[in-house]
C-alpha cells in the first residue's frame, strides 16, 4: 500500500514581526521560519518608499523582495518605453535604491552600508512579514510610523474584498 505524501506549498511566506541585533558589519539574522530548505536565499533590497514625494527620512526603510517578486517588477518596468520621461525616472530611481544581496551560512542577511544608513538601521532592526516579502526598519522609526499604517490598513480592508 502506498501513503500519500502532503503537498508542501513551495512559495515564501514571510509572516509576524521580529526584532533583530544588527552586528557592525550589517548583518540581520532572518527568522528560521523565514529560511526553510527550498526558500529564497537571496533578495533584492530596495531603500523604500523611493518615490514617494515629500518622503522623509523618517519614513525610509528597507523593502525585501523574493527573486519571484522583483521578477514582476523587472518585467514592469523593462516593457515601459524608454522614450517616456516618467517611466525613465522611475527605472532611475528604482535602479540606483536596490542592491541584491545573499544570506550567509547562519542566516544573515549583509545589508550594504548606503541602504542600512538610508533606513536609519544601526544595532537593532525590525522585520515585519508582508505576505509574500518583507520590511526591514529601525524600530523607532516603525513605532511612529505605525499609527499611519493601522489607519491605511483599515481603509484598504474597506475596498479590498477578503
Amino acid at each position: 500500500m502506498i501513503e500519500s505524501v502532503p503537498q508542501i506549498d513551495a512559495f515564501a511566506e514571510y509572516s509576524g514581526n521580529y526584532r533583530h541585533k544588527v552586528d557592525r558589519s550589517h548583518r540581520v539574522a532572518l527568522p528560521v521560519c523565514w529560511r526553510p530548505d527550498g526558500w529564497p536565499q537571496s533578495f533584492v533590497v530596495a531603500r523604500w518608499p523611493i518615490c514617494e514625494e515629500g518622503t522623509v527620512a523618517e519614513k525610509q526603510h528597507l523593502l525585501v523582495l523574493t527573486p519571484e517578486r522583483w521578477r514582476a517588477v523587472y518585467a514592469t518596468l523593462t516593457t515601459q518605453s524608454i522614450s517616456d520621461p516618467k517611466a525613465a525616472a522611475l527605472s532611475r530611481e528604482i535602479g540606483s535604491a536596490y542592491a541584491r544581496l545573499t544570506l550567509d551560512k547562519v542566516g544573515r542577511l549583509p545589508l550594504v552600508d548606503w541602504l542600512a544608513r538610508d533606513a536609519g538601521i544601526e544595532d537593532e532592526a525590525l522585520l515585519l512579514g508582508l505576505v509574500n516579502r518583507f520590511e526591514i526598519w529601525n524600530p523607532k522609526r516603525y513605532a511612529e510610523f505605525q499609527a499611519d499604517s493601522k489607519r491605511l490598513a483599515s481603509e484598504a480592508y474597506k475596498q479590498i474584498a477578503l
